[in-house]
């Protein structure tokens, strides 16, 4: 599941494919507790993680779509779209965000991979939804401390909601600025196919205790993550996609956001974009670590 970026986040760290469907595609059915179905609906969905966008649509054609259990997913049926051509596509891009804290090598490899779409024949422009961006992903936050408060903890629990919880009115509130957001981003993708960004301010980090202190080096945690947060709140969806390596090797990913409920579309675009970015690649050494782990477990 993906709620602020648990899909999307480990694809751009493992090198690999990961989508975040349009909210509602997917049924939340089996959705493990604390979680109830209504409020999961806001926040949360169901999305495959693979090595190519071919297994992307194998298992979002099975996955997808009413199960007669989840009363919250429309009757949308999976259409077959052939990918588009170079030529066909019309991409907007950006580095990054404002207010958002997008490392410089994120930032350049979004660049190059834009310029190589626009030399092989693609539209392409720098531009972005007419959007606050920081607001947007703090109401990500906000609705989910509010369906924390309200629907996790037990309602009688004072000091788990605090005196400073959001109020029904205040989640109302919330809930119509979403509908902005919704609309802001749908006007941008009236004129472009989807919109090539990070998916987080920072490249994948190494395994281990060093994870969290390289983290920390970052001024503000909720710039770095700003990118992961923003399909949370409208709903769109999102595919991640292989980018690049850094020269330590560890990997960076792209993220192509489309239009709401075109989640056919988006797959075939970013199967186009992953032929000129190269996809997915086995790791360095993934091999022999393999074999070292197969023989320590072996006692050999």
């Amino acid at each position: 599941t993906d709620t602020s970026g648990s899909v999307l986040l480990p694809a751009h760290n493992c090198g690999i494919y990961g989508m975040r469907p349009t909210e509602g595609r997917v049924p939340l059915t089996g959705l493990t507790d604390p979680w109830s179905l209504p409020p999961a609906q806001l926040l949360t969905v169901f999305g495959p993680m693979a090595r190519s966008v071919d297994d992307l649509k194998l298992v979002l054609k099975i996955i997808a779509g009413p199960d007669g259990r989840d009363p919250h997913v429309p009757p949308v049926p999976w259409r077959e779209v052939r990918p588009p051509s170079i030529s066909e596509l019309r991409i907007a891009w950006t580095p990054s965000f404002p207010g958002a804290e997008i490392s410089d090598a994120i930032c350049l490899a979004i660049e190059i991979l834009a310029a190589e779409l626009e030399g092989l024949g693609a539209k392409t422009r720098c531009c972005r939804p007419a959007a606050d961006f920081v607001r947007q992903a703090e109401i990500s936050r906000l609705i989910l401390v509010y369906l924390m408060l309200h629907f996790v903890n037990k309602p009688g629990d004072q000091e788990a909601r605090g005196q400073d919880s959001p109020s029904l009115a205040d989640y109302l509130q919330l809930l119509g600025e979403r509908d902005q957001f919704i609309l802001a981003w749908e006007e941008l993708f009236s004129d472009w196919d989807a919109l090539l960004c990070p998916v987080c301010g920072v490249p994948a980090q190494p395994h281990g205790d060093e994870m969290a202190t390289t983290y920390s080096q970052a001024a503000d945690q909720d710039a770095v993550r700003l990118p992961l947060r923003l399909t949370t709140v409208t709903g769109h969806p999102s595919v991640v996609i292989p980018l690049t390596r850094l020269a330590s090797g560890l990997p960076v990913g792209a993220q192509l956001i489309g239009p709401r409920w075109q989640d056919e579309r988006l797959l075939g675009i970013a199967e186009v974009i992953s032929e000129i970015s190269g996809g997915y690649a086995r790791p360095p050494a993934f091999g022999q670590a393999n074999a070292n782990n197969i023989r320590s477990a072996l006692g050999s």
